[in-house]
């Protein structure tokens, strides 16, 4: 569901008068937007509200009566459409920037933690949550420009359509093959990757992905993941069948190619059941009991054990690789080995503890081995010094040390977060507790 904003009429009767009343009822209320008639201003009113910008439109006839305003909050990308000063009616009006997703200090987390919210929901009450991870081809190469120009046109004034019309137009490559050169082509999709404004080309581009309300569509730049919940694999199927149809008649609009090989499919439950299987353009997708999604891997009943697993291969390959500068025979100092540690290794594994961290003791103790190891590495400790004692002479954290921080952190961001999808994870009164899961509000 995407954040909904809230918007508000009023007859004012005179703004000016009532200024007070209606702070306190924005305020209250956490309206985003509010219509008002009968402002009853002049050329010679100064009218100001805090957190808000005021677009207002007069009475032709410069005397206190009639007007009309939009108070819009200042967080949300707007610019001003239509203002019409006419003897029997005045209309202010405003055009929101970007129809998409609130992507303010909205991290890879947040989304996997409404992700995991959702699966965690399905386990409680003995439902089947069947997913869907698609892998777009070559997604920032193959994004048409005909089509991005019109959406953009509907999206923004004609001035920045231009501005980026002009962006992306006469762009052209050529191949290099050693002193020999092609001749140049001219490039007639994708969007400049390495750029800024790259990602928010695309994002525009996709902003209309067709929705459903009994599926939930979760994007974050070109990750696509749709959930659907149901009593029954066959019933979260079906919802996630007709959500694959609509998506699959868009991208062919649009322009875009879905990578059937690629994406796939999996059922995240604690029951034996029987494969159902979901297609796109005809061809059945990979059907999977562990998902890699921005960044985490999901397995079917989240218990985040392959998860760890994975982060403990990737970390002893990279140990490998840089053992020589970290192991017992370098000569670097203790400082610059503990820094390249906390620098190389450490965020492999701490990248989303908030959320694995929900995994059984036995697994994060895995973990914890890997780490003991590396530190007895670097100080080149004899065995009978303690790993506790190691910790606590470099002032170094323990994994669950870490994890509590991590997940502390995270709630404490999120109460303060702009963005609604992700305050609505912190809405634990209500949930259904069957199964004995660690929650991620629980390690903090």
């Amino acid at each position: 569901m995407k954040p909904t904003i809230r918007i508000m009429s009023w007859n004012a009767n005179g703004l000016l008068q009532r200024s007070k009343e209606l702070e306190v009822v924005l305020n209250l209320s956490k309206i985003d937007i509010c219509l008002i008639s009968e402002t009853h201003f002049t050329k010679e009113t100064f009218f100001r509200m805090k957190g808000y910008k005021c677009y207002h439109a007069l009475h032709p006839s410069n005397r206190a009566r009639g007007g009309s305003a939009v108070l819009v909050k200042e967080t949300i990308k707007h610019y001003e459409s239509t203002k019409i000063e006419a003897e029997k009616y005045q209309i202010s009006g405003i055009k929101i920037i970007t129809p998409v997703y609130s992507l303010e200090k909205h991290s890879t987390i947040d989304q996997v933690h409404r992700i995991v919210n959702i699966i965690e929901e399905a386990l409680e009450k003995k439902n089947v949550c069947s997913g869907i991870f698609l892998d777009v081809a070559q997604a920032f190469d193959k994004v048409w420009h005909e089509g991005l120009n019109h959406k953009l046109k509907k999206m923004l004034p004609y001035q920045y359509v231009e501005l980026l019309e002009s962006y992306l137009s006469r762009r052209y490559f050529c191949i290099k093959q050693e002193d020999a050169y092609s001749e140049p082509r001219t490039i007639n999709a994708g969007v400049p990757q390495g750029s800024v404004i790259g990602p928010l080309l695309y994002l525009l581009y996709t902003c209309d992905l067709p929705e459903t309300e009994e599926n939930t569509t979760a994007t974050f730049a070109d990750d696509t993941a749709i959930l659907a919940v149901g009593e029954s694999n066959e019933e979260s199927t079906q919802k996630l069948n007709r959500a694959i149809s609509r998506i699959s008649s868009w991208t062919a609009k649009w322009r875009i190619r879905l990578n059937e090989a690629k994406s796939v499919h999996i059922d995240f439950t604690n029951r034996s059941i029987v494969y159902t299987p979901t297609f796109i353009n005809g061809v059945a997708i990979p059907y999977v009991n562990e998902a890699k999604y921005l960044g985490m891997t999901l397995d079917a009943k989240l218990r985040w054990k392959e998860h760890v697993k994975k982060k403990k291969t990737e970390l002893v390959l990279k140990l490998r690789k840089m053992y020589w500068l970290i192991g017992r025979q370098s000569t670097m100092t203790i400082g610059n080995k503990l820094l390249l540690y906390k620098q190389v290794l450490k965020p492999v594994w701490s990248y989303g503890a908030q959320l694995w961290g929900c995994t059984a003791p036995t697994n994060r103790q895995i973990i914890q081995r890997f780490q003991n190891s590396v530190l007895r590495c670097i100080t080149d400790a004899p065995w009978y010094f303690r790993n506790d004692a190691l910790h606590r002479e470099l002032n170094v954290d323990s994994v669950d040390q870490v994890i509590k921080q991590r997940a502390s952190a995270h709630l404490t961001r999120l109460r303060d977060h702009l963005n609604e999808e992700a305050v609505k994870l912190l809405d634990v009164e209500d949930l259904t507790r069957r199964l004995k899961r660690t929650k991620p509000h629980e390690l903090a």
